[in-house]
């Protein structure tokens, strides 16, 4: 059973570690205006909108930003998020709301073609002092990783 909805905005995350992340950097940062939900991963989207709109107070909800892994094609990933949008009636990013919440989108990496937020955290962390240990770790047990499954290990070890 989902939470119910407490306020305007509503932030939609791909998985666990990533409501992880976010509730971790709110909790830093002192905001409590914003609700976050993982949809259970990228296969889940589609059914999580749908399911969304059914939810009490859903008519209280003004925006949703909804993050997902770039995974290996940023452009693949921006597709698969707008087609569940479309599919479950919701404005794309950009376009007026027209009674339901305004949407955002954010693929993560940003800057990347490809990639995952444990990419973006690994990049703040790679120069701490035990990084290199870290690297070391992870090339030794997983030499035959992609890039992803690296940076995911890397940053929970």
């Amino acid at each position: 059973m989902q939470p119910e909805i407490s306020g305007e905005r509503l932030l939609l995350v791909e998985g666990k570690d990533d409501e992880g992340f976010f509730l971790g950097l709110l909790h830093k940062h002192e905001i409590s205006s914003l609700q976050i939900e993982n949809y259970g991963g990228r296969n889940n989207l589609r059914a999580y909108l749908h399911t969304l709109r059914e939810r009490p107070r859903f008519e209280m909800l003004e925006r949703i930003g909804i993050t997902r892994d770039a995974d290996e094609n940023k452009e693949s990933a921006q597709q698969s998020v707008y087609s569940a949008l479309s599919k479950e009636n919701y404005p794309l990013p950009g376009e007026p709301p027209n009674g339901a919440p305004k949407v955002s989108v954010l693929i993560i990496p940003p800057e990347r073609d490809a990639g995952c937020l444990e990419n973006l955290i690994w990049e703040s962390l790679k120069t701490e002092p035990n990084a290199g240990c870290v690297r070391e770790f992870v090339d030794c047990i997983n030499s035959q990783r992609s890039e992803n499954l690296r940076a995911k290990t890397m940053v929970h070890a």
